[in-house]
């Protein structure tokens, strides 16, 4: 397990790496796919592991890896925002980043190849060694053009800010206010993760199939959207105190929500989870008939926290700088 975990981390780091400096949407989309692959099981192994082993770094690798993938996910919207001259750089000057990052890109992509083969002839291995003076030489020049643009153009400084994703220690360090505690939600293909960060405690959980929350979530807000009626109104109040509560017993169920040091919970969902109302969650369930029940006695998620959504650890640190 530790074998398949470690060549998960080195693929995702490469893959990262590499589909940030392709300019091909489709070459993109298609890396995009293989690296939340890679995502999946890196955090599916590092969570195993750490189970087995209770060592910290498994649980901080799966974080990494959650982490790393929206980072360069954001990366690549800035760069496409760039690419529309909406940072005011001439185009001139984005087309020869450009063309510096497919160049990067070929050569890694044939360095890589030449790597993962067990024996390497004497011709491929002179080959090899030029193609990695060429890439130095490239990532020089390349490492010269993002100078300029952060000293000519100060918005590009975004794009090199949002590719990095804080540490667990950043996060507690200097993000996380006093008796505050974080969850970040993760939804991948297959299977989907919760992230419970805190300043004693920090674990990863799984949600099980993706597919089960996404239903889950488009039910409660059919339910929520669904105008009372008279005839169905028992049938409408069961189906949603059902769904919210069943809802937040997945989300919240193993996260340590009850704390006496918790008085504030910030919320990171992701995807579908973004448009979920968390305040309508219920922690307990409701009774089945609503005749003398109101809406202000239901155990809404919100009563006994207080909880704030943002987008990701990168938007709090930056609220924070």
């Amino acid at each position: 397990m530790v074998s398949a975990f470690e060549n998960a981390q080195q693929a995702i780091s490469l893959v990262n790496e590499i589909r940030t400096d392709f300019s091909s949407e489709d070459t993109k989309l298609q890396l995009s796919e293989r690296a939340n692959d890679l995502v999946e099981q890196g955090i599916y192994f590092g969570n195993r592991l750490y189970q087995k082993t209770k060592a910290p770094k498994f649980l901080q690798a799966a974080f990494s890896f959650a982490e790393g993938n929206k980072a360069t996910l954001l990366h690549e919207l800035v760069q496409e925002e760039l690419a529309k001259g909406n940072a005011g750089i001439p185009i001139e000057l984005l087309e020869q980043g450009a063309d510096l990052r497919d160049e990067m890109a070929y050569f890694k992509k044939q360095i890589l190849e030449a790597d993962q083969k067990i024996a390497v002839k004497k011709p491929e291995a002179q080959a090899l060694q030029s193609w990695r003076n060429h890439l130095f030489e490239l990532e020089e020049e390349y490492r010269t053009w993002v100078d300029q643009l952060e000293r000519d153009y100060p918005n590009y400084f975004l794009k090199k800010y949002q590719n990095t994703a804080p540490s667990i220690a950043q996060l507690l360090a200097e993000v996380l206010p006093p008796r505050t505690a974080m969850v970040e939600f993760l939804e991948g293909e297959k299977e989907s993760y919760a992230f419970w960060l805190s300043r004693r405690d920090f674990r990863v959980y799984s949600l099980g199939p993706s597919d089960s929350l996404i239903h889950l979530v488009q039910q409660l807000r059919a339910d929520i959207s669904r105008r009372p009626s008279g005839g169905q109104f028992k049938a409408n109040y069961q189906s949603f105190t059902h769904g919210a509560h069943q809802l937040y017993q997945l989300l919240f169920g193993p996260a340590p929500i009850g704390d006496a040091d918790i008085d504030q919970l910030i919320i990171l969902p992701d995807d579908i989870l973004s448009l979920l109302p968390f305040e309508l969650l219920l922690q307990e369930p409701a009774p089945p008939d609503p005749v003398d029940i109101g809406p202000r006695t239901l155990a809404y998620a919100a009563c006994p926290i207080a909880s704030s959504s943002s987008a990701s650890p990168r938007v709090l640190a930056a609220k924070k700088a």
